[in-house]
């Protein structure tokens, strides 16, 4: 995982720099899991200033959303990133270069049941509150019922390891779930570690009528945009 998309666009750009070798010809591969995330995490809430934080944290948050729910070619969403934004032109997608465009991020998570995975994380693994960040894989794998979880949710026996991490890292990126501190555990200091990490839903609030009111980011429909979802959920 990489803390940012400059970061990002740091490493790829060390591929073919020479540019001496044929297009495709080199790879640039990003390995990420979901404690590599919450490390990084970590590292933000580590900032003593408030403003340094929040930058760092948003930087990561932008990364992880592009790399893991993307909705445009890589390169064009770096470009559009970086160039500015008056002169910034579209040069349409790269030929199949990039995850997106190749088609292979729809297998991050593969296809999964929306309406088991509500169930599962509001019923089963958040029904009494924030639970640590670094079981949640296990609490979605299910190991001590077999794997009955995991196969609601996918609607099959056997699914990747890399695709239980795919989902929770979508969901951290389309902001259905978020990491905090557990109880008593403060940013700003620099001895943070993983199991001080606790996961919890978002909580979005909505106006109505002159009225506001909280409702859990997963009970909205945009939330899952990113998502591939099963024909019972489109």
């Amino acid at each position: 995982m990489v803390p940012s998309l400059t970061m990002f666009v740091q490493e790829f750009g060390r591929v073919n720099r020479l540019l001496a070798a044929a297009l495709g010809a080199h790879g640039y591969y990003l390995y990420l899991n979901v404690s590599s995330f919450l490390t990084l995490w970590a590292r933000c809430m580590r900032q003593r200033k408030p403003e340094v934080r929040s930058r760092q944290h948003r930087d990561l948050m932008k990364a992880l959303s592009v790399i893991v729910t993307p909705t445009e070619c890589y390169h064009t969403a770096v470009e559009r990133e970086f160039e500015c934004p008056l002169t910034f032109v579209d040069r349409g997608r790269c030929p199949n270069l990039c995850p997106y465009c190749t088609g292979a991020y729809k297998d991050f998570a593969g296809t999964v049941n929306r309406t088991e995975l509500v169930g599962a994380l509001t019923s089963s693994i958040f029904d009494r509150g924030q639970v640590a960040a670094m079981k949640l894989v296990s609490f979605i794998n299910d190991e001590k019922n077999s794997g009955k979880l995991r196969r609601s949710i996918w609607g099959k026996k056997t699914i990747k390891t890399g695709q239980v991490h795919g989902l929770v890292l979508m969901l951290f990126a389309a902001e259905i779930i978020e990491p905090t501190f557990k109880e008593g555990v403060s940013a700003g200091r620099n001895n943070h570690r993983l199991k001080d990490i606790d996961v919890r839903l978002v909580k979005k609030t909505f106006q109505r009528d002159g009225s506001s009111y909280e409702v859990f980011a997963l009970n909205d429909p945009n939330a899952w945009s990113a998502f591939q979802l099963n024909s019972d959920n489109n």
